[in-house]
């Protein structure tokens, strides 16, 4: 699922523009789709000069729910609308420039996938991303920007290519989608997709799958006016190590713990 806003760099590939010919039959999966996630990361060690011994927490709840407003089965294409929110946690005991420690956000997002081209698949997202006590798009609006294609390389090994771009606030950042993912055997799979998807996974059974995964998070807030630092501009990046058990019943509904 893309999950960018406000939470970790991490998604796994829409490889079936949500089961592509499931889009067209509302009786099996209907015309929505939801995901929701939470991720927790405690006392992690501020690593930027100046804050030695210092710590940081952080949490984030995102939710959302979407619903194809365009299908094409001739091209294989599809539009999906999407609206969701966050509610991001960063606690920063001794954090001078603002006391803020909860940031709440509002999101509206376009996604495409198509399958147009021989043996390549691409999905985009546009979203626009606003804190949701604070309406001011001059200062509180931050966008979201994904293009990522997949070519089916060999039966087995998909190459990967695209960007991620986070741009607003004051904020942009550009990171470029690059790499593999390589079916090993009926049982194994290597990804290996910078930023979005660094993992190995092991099938269990037809449901379930455990991986092991390296995890990338890059949340950016801004702070409320009446802090000490009005207005203050936050980045949270962090990376660490996941241990993930999955599920999946008949791509309906789908679990990551």
């Amino acid at each position: 699922l893309l999950s960018f806003t406000n939470t970790c760099l991490l998604a796994d590939f829409e490889d079936s523009i949500v089961s592509q010919e499931e889009i067209e039959s509302p009786q099996h999966q209907g015309p929505f789709r939801g995901e929701f996630s939470f991720d927790a990361v405690g006392s992690a060690d501020i690593d930027k000069p100046g804050f030695t011994g210092q710590e940081v927490d952080f949490s984030c709840f995102a939710g959302r729910v979407g619903s194809v407003i365009c299908y094409s089965k001739v091209k294989r294409e599809a539009f999906m609308l999407a609206i969701g929110g966050a509610r991001a946690k960063i606690e920063w005991e001794e954090n001078s420039y603002f006391s803020q420690t909860v940031f709440p956000t509002a999101t509206l997002a376009l996604r495409f996938f198509s399958n147009r081209l021989d043996d390549w698949i691409w999905q985009a997202q546009f979203a626009m991303n606003i804190d949701a006590e604070h309406w001011d798009f001059n200062h509180y609006l931050n966008f979201d920007i994904l293009l990522w294609g997949r070519h089916d390389f060999r039966p087995n090994i998909g190459l990967h290519a695209g960007f991620i771009v986070q741009t607003g606030m004051q904020i942009d950042r550009i990171y470029p989608i690059f790499g593999f993912d390589w079916k090993i055997n009926d049982l194994w799979k290597l990804n290996l997709v910078f930023p979005v998807n660094l993992s190995i996974e092991r099938t269990l059974s037809d449901y379930w799958k455990a991986a092991l995964a390296i995890r990338f998070f890059d949340v950016r807030e801004r702070a409320d006016e009446d802090e000490p630092l009005p207005m203050a501009l936050v980045c949270y990046r962090n990376t660490g190590l996941e241990l993930a058990f999955k599920y999946d019943w008949e791509n309906i509904i789908e679990a990551n713990l």
